[in-house]
């Protein structure tokens, strides 16, 4: 679904989805290229992806020959960089790969001249810890802080002031109560797998998940 942003005019153009049409059709709509008003409505688009090679959390964005589009497209993973010890600007890549031309952020670069536009990548293992170099399993708490960390970020990049009663506002309702977990600790595992089974649990792959999840408070 990533590779299917293809252009009106693309010949490779062979297969159309749902999906993608439909936010196509949306920014379409809201954000036309043609119409100066809504096109400046559009600031920043957002891929979010799950990665099976790399740790951390990192950035795949579009590459332009301007200087001084380069160091705005490069000020937003840096910001994220400072921000939070999840992402890495290291393994952050900026290029126009012929082969990725249809994927999403490319895509949008390319239609509605958008420089922000990004791939989230999250790695599917886990995070650099600074202090050891070691690699630190993601938590579903690490997700969340994360997505502070981004909202913060994007607020900065575009020098919008967020007072501290905004921070408070900006992340009510994300209070869960988190019990859709998976436990490193063998002893720990089998503890909670007595407590799940009477509760729908189950255990997969040798780690065990919980697969119900609970309400906000």
């Amino acid at each position: 679904m990533n590779r299917c942003f293809f252009s009106d005019d693309d010949p490779e153009a062979k297969m159309r989805l749902t999906e993608v049409e439909h936010i196509r059709s949306f920014m379409d709509e809201n954000f036309a290229k043609k119409n100066p008003e809504k096109r400046a409505k559009l600031k920043m688009f957002l891929d979010i992806h799950a990665h099976s090679g790399q740790r951390d959390i990192f950035i795949y964005a579009p590459h332009s020959q301007s200087e001084e589009v380069m160091t705005k497209i490069r000020n937003f993973p840096a910001i994220l960089d400072s921000l939070s010890p999840y992402f890495n600007f290291d393994g952050c890549k900026f290029g126009n790969e012929k082969y990725k031309k249809n994927c999403a952020r490319l895509g949008v670069y390319r239609d509605y001249d958008l420089n922000h536009s990004y791939t989230i990548e999250s790695s599917c293992w886990g995070y650099t810890e600074q202090e050891t170099d070691a690699t630190i399993q993601f938590k579903e708490l690490d997700f969340i802080k994360f997505g502070k960390e981004l909202a913060e970020g994007i607020a900065r990049q575009f020098q919008i002031n967020v007072s501290d009663q905004d921070r408070t506002s900006m992340f009510t309702g994300l209070d869960i109560q988190l019990d859709f977990a998976m436990y490193e600790d063998e002893r720990e595992t089998k503890k909670k797998a007595k407590q799940l089974k009477k509760k729908g649990g189950k255990a997969l792959g040798g780690k065990l998940f919980k697969m119900t999840q609970s309400q906000p408070k």
